[in-house]
């Protein structure tokens, strides 16, 4: 996150827990079962992504350290088990860089984001540089 108040209040939604009540959420909740794949959707389209954009000399390291499963087998934040629900910042800033990814946890952010703090307006950041953001903190 760029903005320092969006980030403080996502950082104060985590502190309240919800990182648990979304996993809770996406586990037992109305239509888990879709949001479930809809996240591994998220996942996947993500690492692919993250992929595409590396050049053949960071590829041929990838390769030459055995990192490759690692790479091909993270998603959003690092993650390896796209069931669970790791940090709401790296959630929120995929879904408002990548909608088309359909990361649903970070929709559910953005919900309580609206909820917590109404008179908040989230500062307009092009997607681009939210999503760079995303990337470089999870390529190595």
């Amino acid at each position: 996150m760029t903005c320092p108040t969006l980030k403080s209040k996502i950082s104060k939604l985590e502190e309240d827990g919800w990182i648990s009540k979304l996993h809770q959420r996406l586990h037992h909740g109305e239509n888990s079962e879709l949001n479930l794949r809809s996240m591994q959707r998220a996942h996947d389209a993500y690492s692919q992504e993250r992929w595409t954009m590396l050049r053949k000399e960071d590829i041929k390291m990838i390769y030459d350290m055995s990192w490759d499963k690692a790479f091909n087998q993270t998603g959003i934040a690092g993650m390896s088990d796209f069931q669970q629900v790791k940090c709401l910042h790296t959630h929120y800033a995929h879904y408002k860089a990548r909608p088309d990814h359909e990361n649903v946890i970070g929709s559910w952010v953005e919900e309580l984001l609206q909820e917590y703090f109404p008179n908040y307006k989230v500062e307009e950041e092009s997607s681009e540089s939210i999503y760079d953001a995303v990337l470089e903190s999870s390529l190595f």
